[in-house]
């Protein structure tokens, strides 16, 4: 397993993203992915994002947006690694049809959240209510 960080998320506050710092962990552990996911916060997603998914060549990179607050955060991070779990030569085709303009924002949304990522998503769902939610500690976050 590559020695990867948990996370490089500066987040108005970390002390108060132990949650997603455990749900993190456990995706990696519980939920992996064909090739690394890295989790990031920034100011600069596009308009009315929260978070995104991105594949590159050797990774996947999972965006949250520094105005998500814990919950928010652990809620979108969910939903991001199901992205890159149920990723599929689809996702990149929809990505790329986007980009070109051939497809609306709208049969984007649809393709991408399609039967594979909703089997991702109860996966990725059922770690963290089965193993992270149990396992945490608060105080040792």
């Amino acid at each position: 397993m590559t020695n990867i960080p948990v996370a490089s998320l500066p987040l108005r506050s970390l002390g108060r993203y132990g949650l997603l710092r455990a749900t993190i962990r456990g995706l990696r552990l519980h939920a992996p992915t064909a090739v690394p996911v890295i989790v990031r916060s920034g100011n600069n997603l596009p308009p009315n994002t929260d978070a995104y998914c991105i594949r590159r060549q050797n990774r996947f990179v999972i965006m949250l947006g520094q105005h998500l607050g814990p919950r928010s955060a652990v809620e979108a991070c969910i939903h991001e690694w199901a992205h890159a779990r149920a990723w599929n030569h689809l996702h990149d085709r929809a990505c790329a049809n986007l980009a070109a303009g051939v497809i609306s924002e709208h049969d984007f949304e649809e393709l991408v959240h399609d039967g594979t990522w909703g089997v991702a998503f109860a996966d990725c769902w059922r770690v963290f209510t089965g193993i992270v939610l149990p396992g945490y500690d608060p105080a040792g976050a």
